[in-house]
């Protein structure tokens, strides 16, 4: 009778230990496949600023963009009404203006109304305007194409062009002659096509006084004395046939003749922000005397 007894309560805790491990379940574990997905980290892209190019296809950084404004009172903002509706044409020391205007206008300064640019960077010549159809190796682009100087002037429906250029033309060996000739076939094909289009002939600046010069100058006497002589010849050519000229190269010209090293952001022929708050000082006083006659 013991025996059972002690049989019957030994058959029971096994009853129980079973009973037990059946309702304690391990959790299911996920399949290979069903792994959650670990989220993928993305850093944000940054635009770097855009790179400022010279005459040889190399690149040049952009400088800060001033704090300040040199160079501008606040009593001659108003003659930038001059400037509705215009367009600045020019090569690479051109571009380096425009960078500096844009900058100003993008920190929240007024400037030269809405005067847009059109730059080619690629060391664009006075011959290459004139011979678009014939023998240019360099163009200018508008909307993505290239076209004619003339015809894109045109398209742009501007009341008033400010145009820099000649100073590619005699670093490839040009003469001054020649160019001024050029400049002055340029300007009869842009009056044909835009026969009420406003012509200002802006006189190229000059070099800074030191001998380097980059391997794609062909002209191995480029410099200063060059483009000072292009800067009458063109002041005389304007005057001669009744078109405005704003003399930049004088405005910016040191007492040796030469363009200053503080104006100069490669100690060549590219100008900086310093020198622009000066062409835009110039350009400013040249809209006076225009306003006020």
């Amino acid at each position: 009778m013991i025996r059972r007894l002690i049989y019957f309560s030994f058959l029971v805790v096994i009853l129980f230990v079973a009973s037990t491990a059946c309702t304690t379940q391990t959790p299911p574990q996920p399949e290979a496949s069903q792994s959650p997905k670990r989220e993928e980290s993305f850093e944000p892209t940054i635009e770097k600023e855009p790179e400022w190019i010279t005459e040889d296809n190399d690149s040049l950084q952009i400088e800060e963009t001033p704090t300040s404004t040199p160079s501008v009172s606040d009593d001659r903002v108003n003659y930038d009404e001059y400037f509705t509706n215009s367009v600045f044409v020019g090569d690479s020391v051109m571009e380096g203006f425009a960078q500096y205007v844009r900058a100003q206008r993008n920190s929240g300064v007024d400037m030269l109304s809405n005067a847009q640019f059109l730059t080619s960077l690629m060391g664009i010549t006075v011959y290459d305007v004139v011979n678009y159809t014939t023998g240019a190796k360099c163009y200018f682009t508008y909307r993505g194409k290239e076209q004619p100087l003339e015809t894109i002037l045109r398209e742009m429906g501007v009341s008033r062009v400010f145009i820099m250029l000649g100073m590619n033309d005699i670093a490839n060996g040009f003469s001054t002659v020649d160019t001024t000739n050029n400049y002055r076939k340029m300007i009869d094909l842009i009056k044909n096509t835009n026969p009420d289009l406003d012509i200002v002939v802006l006189t190229p600046t000059p070099k800074t006084a030191s001998k380097w010069l980059p391997d794609y100058t062909t002209n191995r006497n480029f410099g200063s004395p060059l483009l000072n002589e292009l800067a009458d010849m063109l002041k005389a050519m304007c005057e001669e046939n009744g078109i405005k000229v704003v003399d930049v190269n004088a405005a910016v010209r040191g007492p040796d003749g030469h363009l200053p090293d503080e104006y100069s952001r490669d100690n060549f022929v590219h100008i900086n922000n310093e020198c622009s708050a000066v062409i835009l000082d110039f350009l400013r006083e040249f809209a006076k005397i225009q306003m006020e006659g």
